[in-house]
């Protein structure tokens, strides 16, 4: 089992993995975590055991911080041992899920201690991925402004060109100053290419560059990329959710629900979740099932207040099933967001079926939204 973690936290291009021989020379030994830390030269560690109880097995895990002992994460895991190999797999894939988030909060705190002056390319990336991950719109130019130091200092660093990204197409989609909107979206797909050149083994890199191809381009080729992606890192939150978007822009919403559920398993929390949310309600709209999707998109709002598409959908929903007054509130909610919001505003991605599109729409209008 640890070879298989090593192997899955291994396709992470956020962090490094410590060799597998390394990491076995210690095994066994009861020794200070601190001392581990220093001579493996990690900053992280992650241990844990495996016992087993009756015909169940007991797994637990615990991520540490090497400089200080302290416990950033520890979770326990008790299976029906029925399949052994069934039960390895499911465990390695949701510690592999789980243990990025928390290196990438612990990273964040460490960094903000450093001096400004002394910042690296990976500090700089650190301290944009909660302002490209929340929906503060005001937030994405802030991230484009360190991501842009960062590329300075090491220009073929993939992580931070797939991120920089992600903000320029993020501020583009969600209404960022007039003046980039013209220069948001080559500048986003000229970055992704970068990144896929840097790194063509990172998933977030190219699920983010089949993205920007989808929905820029119209170019459904992109769903390769994006499902090479998640072939690459099953258990990379934000690749799942670059592919399940994309599915849902060619119409594959079987694929959607399946992408958003996984991720939404791996990260059930803030800050990640409220993108899981929308994807899974995006999914219900446009199967058409919209008690569904006002369930989900209830649980969008309530997870990120400030985020615009969980209020669309759930305006939408409740005008296709008849509920006025609860889509009026939705829109109102979103004309707080984007008080230049409009149906012609709303209607500029391209959908492999522009139907699906046309009942959005559709749904928009009867909750009160202005047509320009």
């Amino acid at each position: 089992m640890v070879e298989d973690l090593i192997t899955a936290l291994s396709r992470f291009r956020t962090f490094a993995v410590i060799a597998r021989n390394w990491s076995f020379s210690f095994k066994g030994k009861s020794l200070d975590v601190r001392r581990v830390a220093a001579e493996l030269w990690v900053r992280y560690l992650l241990e844990g055991s495996v016992r087993p109880i009756g015909a169940r097995i007991r797994i637990t895990a615990q991520l540490i911080d090497g400089t200080t002992g302290k416990h950033l994460w520890a979770e326990r895991f008790d299976r029906e041992l029925v399949n052994v190999f069934d039960v390895q797999d499911e465990i390695t894939d949701t510690i592999a899920g789980f243990i990025e988030p928390q290196i990438r909060r612990a990273e964040l705190e460490r960094v903000r201690r450093k001096r400004p002056d002394s910042l690296d390319a990976w500090d700089l990336y650190v301290q944009a991925v909660p302002l490209v991950l929340g929906a503060d719109v005001s937030a994405y130019s802030q991230a484009i402004s360190l991501l842009e130091r960062a590329i300075g200092l090491d220009p073929n660093y993939a992580p931070a060109l797939t991120l920089a990204a992600w903000a320029y197409e993020k501020r583009h989609s969600f209404g960022g100053p007039r003046a980039s909107k013209a220069t948001d979206p080559e500048q986003a797909l000229e970055l992704a290419t970068r990144a896929v050149i840097a790194d063509g083994n990172d998933a977030l890199a190219l699920a983010q560059l089949g993205w920007q191809r989808i929905i820029l381009r119209a170019d459904y080729a992109g769903l390769q990329l994006c499902d090479q992606a998640v072939a690459v890192n099953q258990n990379s939150v934000p690749t799942l959710h670059y592919a399940g978007n994309a599915h849902l822009f060619a119409g594959n919403l079987d694929r959607v629900t399946e992408y958003f559920m996984r991720a939404l398993v791996l990260s059930p929390a803030p800050p990640d979740n409220y993108v899981s949310l929308n994807g899974i309600a995006s999914g219900h709209f446009s199967a058409g099932r919209y008690e569904e999707a006002i369930h989900w998109a209830e649980r969008t709002t309530e997870a990120a207040p400030d985020y615009m598409y969980g209020h669309i959908f759930l305006a939408a929903s409740n005008a296709l099933t008849g509920r006025q007054r609860e889509a009026r509130h939705a829109i109102d909610a979103v004309l707080r967001l984007r008080p230049d919001l409009t149906v012609v505003g709303q209607s500029g991605r391209p959908m492999r079926y522009p139907e699906r599109r046309a009942r959005m729409l559709d749904g928009l209008r009867k909750a009160g939204l202005t047509e320009r």
